[in-house]
């Protein structure tokens, strides 16, 4: 999975409304995913004695420890009452909708975005994603090492999951259910969605949310048929798209 790294910026426009909103704390994340036990030792039969060696015994197979679990958050944004965040990134075309995984788990864990919530304060929140030209991606090059950076489609049907709670125990793969329950998560309860249903470029959320820790998904719904976009648009349904996300309480 290639890293993409972005900058997190504040609205401006909204900090002037007569100081009536307060920026938010906002901060990349630079997650590390989580992997399940991997094989500190791996197990081998006993080899009997020869001629002209000795026997080996048997090993038993020796797990190391557990990854820690939880989901790789991208951002972390922590939001009173009366507060406003506003940052950009880039998610594959089809990471909260791959038409090839199977159903309810048809999100893509490693191409979209997890954003950690701490709401300090009940409140009104009104989450944005907008299509966003011009984001950069960052990656390195596999074989040359070279970093290797190129602007993101900005073609996104923006899709936004809100769940209650961090998700910090279960062990991620590469597949998530965006509404509603998924296999390998815990802690996590499934709240709502908006998502790019006409083939828009701009979805909004609003809801009622008592204070205390929420997760976010952005990701795209480019392959959602009818209202995405066509397998043979390589342009849209391909790729790395850049949004905009805008959190306002009140």
């Amino acid at each position: 999975m290639q890293k993409k790294i972005v900058v997190s910026l504040l609205t401006a426009s909204a900090l002037l409304l007569s100081g009536a909103l307060q920026a938010s704390d906002v901060k990349w994340a630079d997650p590390l995913p989580n992997v399940a036990a991997i094989k500190a030792v791996a197990a081998a039969p006993a080899v009997p004695a020869t001629a002209t060696t000795a026997a080996i015994p048997e090993v038993k197979e020796v797990l190391a420890k557990a990854g820690s679990g939880g989901i790789g958050y991208e951002w972390t944004v922590a939001l009173g009452n009366n507060d406003t965040a506003d940052f950009i990134g880039s998610v594959g075309a089809k990471s909260a909708y791959e038409p090839t995984f199977a159903a309810p788990e048809f999100a893509w864990q490693h191409t979209s975005h997890w954003v950690a919530l701490d709401l300090t304060a009940d409140a009104t929140v009104t989450i944005t994603v907008s299509a966003k030209q011009g984001v950069r991606d960052f990656s390195v090059d596999s074989t040359t090492k070279a970093l290797v950076t190129k602007d993101s489609g900005k073609l996104l049907k923006p899709v936004v999951s809100v769940f209650k709670n961090w998700e910090e125990t279960g062990v991620e793969t590469g597949s998530f259910n965006p509404m509603g329950k998924t296999s390998w998560m815990n802690e996590l309860t499934f709240v709502g969605i908006a998502y790019a249903d006409k083939g828009q470029k701009v979805i909004t959320y609003t809801a009622k949310l008592t204070k205390g820790h929420y997760s976010l998904n952005i990701g795209g719904a480019n392959g959602y048929a009818p209202n995405g976009c066509a397998a043979t648009d390589a342009a849209c349904y391909t790729g790395n798209h850049g949004y905009e996300v805008n959190i306002i309480t009140g």
